[in-house]
């Protein structure tokens, strides 16, 4: 089958296999190669995004595969089943999210703060390039004299397009706030975006760039919330979604995901939203004499249970306190709701 396709986005169902995206505009250059390996590990063949948002529009293949069943589940759910022994592509045009080989490997030396040579070396965990110190000058393999050149050839291969500068050319009338990935302190900036080089690391929201970007990104809260990998597992977890400023319940399939995944809504209010309504102080009264009943959220037991007091008591973003149980659970017991959708 080739030909022009409606399908513009589609996200796999996370208990199948991982996030999953087809985005394409002429489905005649999907191509699947038969020597792929997908039994060491999942293969992102390519990842690279929409671009409408930049002022053009490109539509490119982006997937990211478990198994060989998700082979077979794309087949069959796209019809786009197509078999070679080679695949052409181009650096710019393809990207992956591994680093080089010899990047993911730290280096076999003996390592001492006190030590004569001062070196850098790719962490694939912290992804960044960090220093260590060493009595021997050894310059190869994951080992660099600088961190420019670590950078170079180990972080900015791994970033792919996150790890690329921002364009502050005008081509435009005027400049607009844009968002940009900045992979020296791992968060989405803001910049003032002249409309050069759209297709590169330029977001019109900083959603998109924490999207794109976010395993990149040090701070746990600021990771999008991942429901694992495995097929099955039921899990109650509790995630942080930036965009809400809100924990959010989600079902962990039981491996996979991120950090950012807490086993009770307290711990995750404690470490991403310490200012957060929910996490207020309100007296619990049972009192069948005090006349006015409201709710609170209760962030040990995750519930919303009922309090009565003699006054009607203020209500609202700085208050722990609810008019209705429901008005309670809409803000307070949000559950996370994983993309899924055709358009």
């Amino acid at each position: 089958m080739a030909g022009k396709e409606n399908i513009r986005h589609f996200n796999s169902h996370p208990h199948a296999c991982g996030a999953l995206h087809l985005i394409t505009r002429d489905t005649s250059h999907l191509v699947l190669d038969s020597s792929w390996n997908l039994s060491k590990r999942s293969h992102i063949v390519s990842r690279k995004r929409e671009t409408d948002y930049a002022g053009s529009k490109e539509f490119t293949v982006t997937s990211g595969m478990r198994s060989a069943g998700c082979v077979l589940a794309i087949c069959f759910l796209t019809g786009l089943c197509f078999v070679s022994s080679e695949v052409e592509d181009s650096e710019e045009e393809w990207k992956t999210r591994y680093a080089p080989p010899i990047c993911e490997k730290p280096p076999q030396v003996a390592r001492h703060p006190a030590a004569k040579y001062q070196l850098w070396f790719y962490n694939i965990t912290a992804t960044k390039c960090e220093l260590f110190y060493t009595n021997r000058l050894i310059q190869h393999g994951n080992i660099f004299g600088s961190r420019k050149s670590c950078n170079k050839f180990c972080r900015d291969k791994h970033y792919g397009m996150c790890a690329y500068a921002k364009n502050e050319s005008l081509c435009w009338k005027r400049k607009e706030p844009y968002f940009w990935f900045n992979p020296d302190t791992k968060k989405c900036e803001l910049f003032m975006y002249g409309g050069c080089d759209p297709n590169s690391n330029v977001y019109r929201k900083k959603l998109a760039c924490i999207e794109e970007c976010a395993e990149f990104m040090d701070e746990v809260c600021n990771l999008l919330i991942d429901v694992g990998d495995c097929i099955e597992g039921k899990e109650v977890r509790f995630g942080y979604n930036p965009p809400f400023r809100a924990c959010e319940a989600f079902n962990y399939t039981g491996c996979g995901g991120n950090r950012n995944n807490f086993k009770t809504a307290h711990s995750c209010l404690m470490t991403c939203a310490r200012d957060s309504r929910c996490l207020k102080h309100t007296q619990e009264n049972f009192d069948f004499f005090r006349l006015f009943v409201t709710y609170f959220y209760d962030a040990m037991k995750n519930e919303c249970r009922p309090t009565r007091t003699f006054l009607r008591k203020p209500s609202g973003p700085k208050y722990n306190r609810f008019r209705t149980k429901s008005e309670c659970q809409r803000v307070c017991m949000r559950t996370h709701k994983p993309k899924f959708t055709f358009e």
